[in-house]
């Protein structure tokens, strides 16, 4: 499951939606994030300031029970199914488990 992390330094601010970073060359001296503004180019994200990319990236995973639904869902929504214990991304309109071949032993704490 992706985690989100939003990093502020004096020289920049990172959206870390794990595996990709995005990176924000700003200097933001406003504590409001919403005025903190990034070119979403080639990041999947069409918000254009801090405050809505992470409404947006927040949006795009669910962790919960049943099969999320309705409008808000979109192509490459993740959903973990914690009933089931099992990853799914939305493709095609519909819910595809995410799987994994060749890896099943676990070894203090890494795959094999």
């Amino acid at each position: 499951m992706s985690d989100i992390k939003v990093v502020v330094n004096p020289e920049n601010v990172d959206i870390v939606v794990a595996p990709e970073v995005i990176n924000i060359n700003s200097y933001a001296a406003s504590a409001d994030s919403k005025l903190v503004s990034f070119d979403p180019a080639g990041t999947g994200i069409s918000a254009i300031n801090v405050q809505d990319a992470i409404v947006e990236v927040e949006h795009r995973k669910f962790t919960q029970a049943t099969a999320p639904s309705g409008s808000t869902i979109a192509e490459g929504d993740t959903w973990y199914d914690t009933d089931d214990d099992k990853l799914y991304v939305y493709h095609e309109n519909t819910w595809r488990e995410i799987t994994v071949t060749g890896v099943t032993v676990m070894d203090g704490g890494e795959f094999s």
